[in-house]
């Protein structure tokens, strides 16, 4: 529906300031306010009512608003102004030893087989390996990926339903 998007993003704003204090977090902001070549109109009519949003608490110490994006680049500049995203943050991607600390803890709670190293996924063994560049978005996704297709394995050993969500199954250490 034409304007549904702006209307919610105004109803986002409405019930955080009815919150406040509070913290507006947007992942991904240049999927909804990024540059592209193709710019449809209602993208340009979301990306001015965020620019309304956050001009309308511009004064407002009880609202902040934190915009995440892989590719800040991409960002309308018109959301970079003073008062509106005008702080930027850049993060490095992990290297070797963060990458196993982070793959630690994303596996803590899971049954690994003894023939994975953790080390060997998170030091790659060159630029072209997919994880040397991995942020922790992207191991999260690694483990996730793993995880699903250990259990839809298990479930065709078992002879369970393989279609269930990882959620469904519970895989118990023997």
């Amino acid at each position: 529906y034409v304007g549904e998007s702006e209307e919610k993003l105004q109803d986002l704003f409405k019930t955080a300031e009815k919150a406040s204090p509070v913290i507006i977090f947007f992942e991904q902001l240049d999927a909804i306010a990024g540059l592209n070549s193709d710019m449809s109109g209602a993208q340009e009519r979301v990306i001015s009512q965020l620019l309304v949003e956050l001009d309308a608490i511009r004064n407002d110490p009880t609202m902040t608003v934190i915009g995440e994006t892989t590719d800040s680049a991409n960002i309308d500049p018109r959301l970079l102004q003073a008062g509106r995203f005008e702080e930027t943050l850049e993060l490095d991607v992990p290297d070797g030893r963060t990458r196993r600390q982070i793959l630690e803890v994303l596996t803590e709670d899971k049954p690994i087989s003894d023939d994975i190293s953790l080390g060997e996924i998170a030091a790659p063994n060159g630029d072209d390996d997919p994880t040397s560049e991995a942020s922790g978005g992207d191991l999260e996704g690694i483990v996730r990926n793993a995880s699903l297709k250990a259990i839809r394995e298990h479930a065709k050993e078992e002879g369970e339903d393989a279609d269930k969500t990882a959620e469904e199954i519970e895989i118990q250490e023997e």
